[in-house]
């Protein structure tokens, strides 16, 4: 889900990263409960990961191995802070998102 919310970021050079991190941890709350400090680090992983898809995207374009790459990363950490439940939440979550994306929903997930 963030690779095409960030391609929708490089289409839209207004767009913010730091906006788009704050929507995903929204609607990663519509999913799972978090606390004030498991929300705090959700915000910082999401910002960290769109910063570096940004740049890759910026440095070269498309990139499919450093892309799952970055979400490996970004899962792993995400799996720290949120736990094996939540984590699996989460994960059916984006799923669901891709395939709503993906049959004409647009953009907006994780």
């Amino acid at each position: 889900m963030l690779l095409f919310g960030c391609m929708a970021a490089n289409a839209q050079p207004q767009f913010d990263p730091d906006q788009m991190a704050q929507m995903q941890v929204d609607q990663l709350k519509e999913t799972v409960k978090l606390d004030e400090a498991q929300s705090a680090k959700v915000l910082e992983i999401f910002k960290e990961n769109g910063k570096a898809m940004g740049e890759m995207f910026q440095g070269g374009g498309f990139d499919m191995d450093k892309m799952q790459k970055l979400q490996a990363d970004r899962d792993k950490k995400l799996k720290e802070v949120l736990g094996d439940d939540n984590f699996a939440k989460f994960q059916k979550a984006e799923q669901e998102r891709m395939q709503a994306m993906m049959g004409g929903g647009g953009f907006g997930g994780f």
